[in-house]
């Protein structure tokens, strides 16, 4: 129905607890990803980091959905999002994990997936599911090597 504002108090309260906050944007962009209320939130709060976060998420899901070909606009307008995104909130890792998800997916260069890399670890070293988007990225099946994954 094009509501967001659930949405916007769940993320407002979940603040910079990185796994949870991560983890609730995921499940919001499932929903998100057929629907329009992450594209009416950010057209409605521009600067808001939440709403930015969300779209980016949502847009990289349809991206995905889409498949490699596709899907590359709107990897490009996702990757754009998640670069907005951290302009509104510097230290939030949401973005930065989406950026993983679209390297694995759309653009396989080793140079920008170690420079994602770099900026989450600055943030959360441990953060499990940029771990994860890693590990999965250097699967053989995606782009790495036999046994890479499991350094």
């Amino acid at each position: 129905m094009g509501r967001w504002e659930g949405a916007r108090d769940l993320l407002t309260a979940t603040g910079p607890d990185w796994d949870r906050r991560i983890f609730r944007l995921q499940i919001l962009a499932e929903a998100g990803a057929r629907l329009r209320f992450a594209d009416t939130w950010a057209e409605a709060e521009p600067r808001s980091p939440h709403a930015l976060a969300l779209l980016a998420n949502v847009q990289a899901l349809r991206a995905m959905i889409a498949g490699r070909r596709a899907g590359r606009p709107l990897m490009e307008e996702a990757w754009s999002t998640c670069h907005s995104a951290l302009d509104a909130w510097p230290q939030d890792v949401a973005p930065l994990v989406v950026m993983l998800a679209l390297l694995r997916t759309h653009a396989p260069d080793r140079d920008t997936l170690g420079r994602v890399w770099a900026e989450i670890k600055q943030r959360d070293p441990w953060n499990r599911e940029a771990h994860h988007e890693v590990a999965t990225y250097l699967f053989p099946r995606h782009h790495g090597a036999h046994g890479e994954a499991a350094w």
